[in-house]
């Protein structure tokens, strides 16, 4: 008779212990990581005068080549771009120039340097022309 009880109660154990291992979730998370480096360069009517523009982003690398994006801005808000993210292109370590046209005219240019370093990510340097 105990053995009868003692065989009942092991099995409803295991099938308890069997459910909850099936019923259980997962709790292993896998991560990944990114990393990299872009310059964000922007522009503004501050006052928002011309209601809305196009405002053409040019970067040149140092041997000349050109990379060029238009984005659509309105009023007073800032019209960003990423270089190379937005641009679409490999850029490479050194030094880049940069500058945007809105109708035709240059409104604002600056430079910029991308440089790989013996650390954990690479580095931008940005100053103004």
């Amino acid at each position: 008779m105990y053995k009868k009880i003692l065989m009942v109660s092991l099995s409803i154990l295991f099938m308890i212990t069997s459910i909850a291992c099936f019923v259980k979730e997962k709790t292993e998370i896998s991560w990944q990581q990114s990393e990299g480096v872009a310059v964000h360069l922007g522009v503004r009517d501050k006052f928002g005068s011309l209601k809305k523009y196009n405002a053409l982003f040019v970067v040149k690398d140092s041997n000349g080549k050109e990379y060029k994006l238009e984005k659509g801005i309105k009023n007073d808000n800032w019209g960003y771009v990423s270089f190379p993210d937005d641009f679409n292109v490999q850029s490479g370590e050194g030094e880049y120039t940069w500058k945007c046209i809105v109708g035709g005219k240059v409104i604002v240019n600056g430079r910029f340097r991308l440089s790989t370093v013996n650390t954990f990510c690479d580095q931008a340097t940005v100053s103004r022309l």
